[in-house]
Parts: C-alpha cells; structure tokens; sequence
C-alpha cells in the first residue's frame, strides 16, 4: 500500500469493498422520485399520526394537513423515536457524533477503498470519523479533529503536508447494538419502521428487499430477525 506509514502494524482488504459519494445517491434517489409517481415535500413536520378508524390505513397531520395512506414508514433517523411514540413504539435510537477533515485536492492516490482515508472523485481527501456520545451536539471541536488528524497521518504520513480546507460533523443513528431495526410497529398493521446509521451503505438492500417486503405488507424470512425485540432480553447486545 503506497504511502503507508511505518507504525502499521496491518490491515484487511476484501474484494467486495466499495464506496458511493452520498450526494451523488441522495440526488438520484430524488430524480427518479417522479418515475414512480412519488412526491417529495421538504420542511414539513409531523404533529400527530392515526390509524384510520376501522382501517386499514392511516392519518398522518404534516404541517396542519391531513394526509391519507394505506401503508406507513416512519425512516426518521433520529426523529423516528418521536414518530414512533405516536403510535405507541419506543424506537431505541440515539446519536453518534462523527467528525471529519477534508484536505486541498491532490493527484489520485488510492486505488483501494479504506475506512479510514477516501479520496473522491475530484481529488480531496476525506480523513476520518470520530466516534462520540454528545447528544444532537454536531459541531467540530479541536479535541476530535486533533484525534482524526492523528490517525491519519499515523496511517499515511504524507497526508501531514497536505492543507485542510474545511472540517464537518454529523449525527449517525445509533440502536444500542449499531444494527437496524426493520419492524411492523405492534398493533398496528401496515406501519413500519426502519432504521440505520447508513442507509448509503445499506441503500441497495432497503430499495430492493426490504421495499418488496414492505410493499407486500410484511417483513419475513431474516428481515424478521431485525426488530427492536431483541433489545428486551437481558442478554442483548450493547454498541460502546
């Protein structure tokens, strides 16, 4: 691996590792909303939900509005555990602050993707991210940058020379063992939840099994092992 620093003491590599540019997917996923007669409608916010007397269905109150639908996903993030509340769902999610550096554009570098250095397309160098518990606290801070820089140039000193040309945080969506809930909220037929701290990485299996299972109205097979029951044995598993 060109470049890598003297203190490493080894790495993994599978054949089967990949990287997409989420704005790239995100805006995509947005164009092809109309294809399917979809709708997208910004800066709303949900005040109450409903099940439809005598069902099936549900009423959902968007900024004053209420609109009507057969089948319900609440894909929130972290706005899913107030959702689900609405209908009587405790959804165990919490934030998980990771920070990044972004340095000057250089020549192509990698030729391999890595969890810990990427460099895009346009030749930045993305460094990072942090791992922290401080609530729906986004910003940087020197103390997580100082510690994203050190890993870095740990790994590939060359990246020391290079300039830093902004910094970023955001908020992952944490259940307490990292992995996603995929559930039929109890006692309400046709209402799901679905949750994941990426849903870039796991994009290809949520647009194509995990939709099919919610368009048919059940979620089967190993999207069942998915629900938040698990995290009521005294035996589950905690992400520290």
């Amino acid at each position: 691996m060109p470049g890598v620093g003297p203190s490493v003491a080894g790495g993994s590599w599978s054949e089967d590792d990949g990287e997409v540019s989420p704005l790239a997917l995100l805006r995509a996923l947005h164009g092809a909303l109309p294809t399917v007669g979809a709708v997208r409608r910004t800066g709303c916010t949900v005040s109450a939900i409903q099940p439809v007397p005598g069902g099936p269905g549900f009423e959902v109150t968007v900024n004053g509005e209420r609109l009507g639908c057969e089948l319900l996903v609440i894909a929130a993030g972290l706005g899913s555990r107030r959702l689900g509340a609405m209908l009587g769902m405790d959804v165990p999610v919490s934030p998980d602050r990771g920070q990044i550096l972004v340095t000057e554009r250089i020549a192509p570098r990698f030729s391999v993707t890595s969890n810990l250095v990427r460099q895009t397309p346009e030749g930045s160098i993305l460094i990072g991210a942090t791992s922290e518990q401080v609530g729906e606290d986004d910003r940087v801070d020197r103390a997580g940058l100082r510690n994203v820089a050190r890993l870095g140039t740990t790994a590939f000193p060359f990246l020391g020379r290079l300039r830093v040309v902004r910094s970023w945080g955001a908020l992952r969506v944490l259940t307490p063992d990292g992995y996603p809930i995929y559930e039929e909220v109890p006692g309400h037929a046709g209402a799901f939840v679905v949750t994941a701290h990426s849903g870039i990485t796991l994009a290809a299996a949520h647009a194509r099994r995990l939709a099919a299972a919610i368009a048919s109205g059940r979620l089967s097979g190993d999207l069942a092992a998915f629900t938040s029951a698990r995290f009521q044995s005294p035996h589950a598993a905690r992400l520290h």
